[in-house]
């Protein structure tokens, strides 16, 4: 029974992307490498060239966000017969997109 959900195409798809999620987070590094999970009070601390544990967290939530944001983006034309959802449903998905997306090129440019 539990076997039967996991397989069911959405429960797979949102594993799938959940692990993609990590994996370009740098999950792997974190794995291998055994980072300190941060430096001093600082959750990202800009120019030691290394990744942190919480780094790595705080770039997975980010990244987190923008799919949300996307899938959000997607899914809005459902409701295209509901103006008002639909336009708070754009306008979220559009705004945690863009926010997503600042942040992660502020922390990569910081590094």
């Amino acid at each position: 029974m539990r076997v039967e959900r996991l397989l069911e195409p959405r429960t797979l798809a949102l594993l799938l992307l959940a692990f993609a999620v990590l994996v370009s987070a740098g999950i792997v590094y974190v794995l291998v490498e055994r980072p300190p999970p941060s430096l001093g009070v600082y959750f990202y601390y800009p120019g030691t060239g290394a990744q942190t544990v919480s780094e790595m967290l705080v770039v997975a939530f980010l990244y987190a966000i923008g799919i949300a944001g996307l899938l959000m983006i997607y899914e809005a034309p459902k409701y295209r017969y509901r103006r008002q959802q639909m336009g708070a449903i754009l306008t979220i998905g559009l705004l945690s997109v863009v926010i997503s997306a600042l942040l992660l090129i502020l922390m990569y440019s910081l590094k």
